[in-house]
């Protein structure tokens, strides 16, 4: 969506992605299954869905 920004990191066939926003919305990235989802001040929560609510607040949205 607009004013979403994130950047992804791969290793061993896990990704990472680091997403933020100007707004308080939602962002869907590209990825199926699960994913550990950490926000900037270390809570985890889990998904099973690739779209992720985000804020001005980096979160981590790492794979499964």
């Amino acid at each position: 969506g607009d004013n979403v920004y994130a950047y992804k990191f791969s290793e061993n066939g896990k990704d990472v992605f680091v997403v933020w926003s100007t707004t308080n919305t939602t962002a869907t990235l590209p990825f199926t299954g699960s994913a550990k989802v950490t926000d900037i001040i270390g809570n985890v929560t889990t998904t099973n869905s690739n779209s992720t609510p985000v804020t001005d607040s980096p979160v981590f949205v790492e794979t499964e």
